[in-house]
């Protein structure tokens, strides 16, 4: 590898690590230790596209940071899209899916799946697209389209989401 072509390389997986590191924190219950782990990712193949600026993974791919892991059968991580969304990582599969140790819940994961999840990094917004669902604490939300605001701490579904589908919000309750 040539000297340019590998300072593109280091630049790509420093904007791996940059996106994977900024969507864990975006989840809401998301553990603070867990930004300072390593992250591993693992796939059948890999692809970094310099002039581009992406990366793409595909095949089994597992994705893991401190107590969150990411599964998908394809992820692909884009520099900065645009000026109003920044970078992005958008994750497919059937389904592709999340789980994290929530903060402050001993022992208890916050979970999420649907058929593509995105990541755009300076809106600090996460879609949950297709069959999606969000579980945390116990409570669910479902729809074909979930949309996380983490600057609002605002979570939408369905119509409110831009979805189609009705939402089924099932809310177990407290233990107080």
């Amino acid at each position: 590898m040539d000297k340019r072509a590998n300072t593109n390389h280091h630049l790509l997986v420093k904007l791996t690590i940059a996106i994977v590191i900024g969507w864990i924190s975006n989840v809401a219950i998301a553990l603070e230790s867990d930004s300072t782990k390593p992250i591993d990712i693992t796939a059948d193949s890999a692809e970094f596209l310099d002039g581009e600026k992406k990366v793409i993974y595909l095949g089994n791919v597992i994705l893991k940071q401190g107590s969150m892991v990411l599964e998908a059968d394809k992820v692909i991580i884009q520099e900065k899209i645009s000026s109003k969304k920044g970078s992005s990582l958008y994750a497919d599969g059937r389904p592709a899916k999340f789980k994290q140790k929530m903060a402050g819940k001993r022992g208890k994961y916050a979970r999420g799946r649907a058929n593509r999840i995105e990541y755009y990094s300076k809106s600090e917004l996460i879609y949950l697209i297709g069959k999606a669902s969000l579980t945390q604490d116990g409570n669910n939300i479902r729809s074909d389209r979930i949309t996380y605001n983490r600057n609002e701490s605002r979570i939408q579904g369905g119509k409110a989401a831009k979805g189609k589908q009705r939402v089924k919000f099932t809310v177990r309750p407290s233990d107080n």
